[in-house]
């Protein structure tokens, strides 16, 4: 599992909670790797969408399965992890500690599974827009993180 320390501030400002998501998902896993038994126990053939948000930057990867512990035990796997999809980039490059996972929702099994998996999956691509969203107030707040840091580097010897 790969551990990153990053700046508290800059992690607290593109965290997730229940209380600023427009919806109400299943689960939610704070810290990818603190929580990784449970990421990988709990949805045991379970069909569903889920959600990768990278506390540094605030950017998002939604995904679906078939079973979605198969699939979020791959990105704990090293071998997954080279395959050079952005994703596995991400959790390379920011570690484990600093993504929290998102269960959005399950999915009942049914002979259409692998359609209504995807067109869920499309409707939260649509509704959250990972990676390409601009929220203006965070677009602000993280300005303001940065003025600070600079603040900090310069003034604070």
């Amino acid at each position: 599992m790969i551990n990153i320390k990053v700046d508290k501030d800059l992690k607290q400002l593109f965290s997730i909670t229940a209380d600023n998501l427009s919806f109400c998902p299943v689960k939610i896993y704070n810290n990818m790797s603190d929580d990784k038994s449970l990421i990988v126990s709990e949805f045991n053939k379970k069909p569903g969408i889920y959600l990768l948000h990278n506390l540094v930057n605030g950017k998002q990867y939604v995904g679906s399965s078939i079973d979605l512990k198969r699939r979020l035990y791959s990105y704990y796997s090293p071998s997954k992890l080279i395959d050079g999809r952005y994703i596995s980039n991400s959790i390379m490059k920011y570690g484990h500690n600093n993504f929290t996972v998102l269960i959005l929702e399950l999915v009942e099994p049914s002979d259409h599974i692998k359609t209504n998996l995807l067109s869920r999956e499309q409707y939260y691509i649509d509704l959250l827009k990972p990676s390409r969203y601009i929220n203006f107030e965070l677009l602000i707040d993280c300005i303001f993180m940065l003025l600070i840091l600079i603040y900090r580097f310069f003034f604070s010897k």
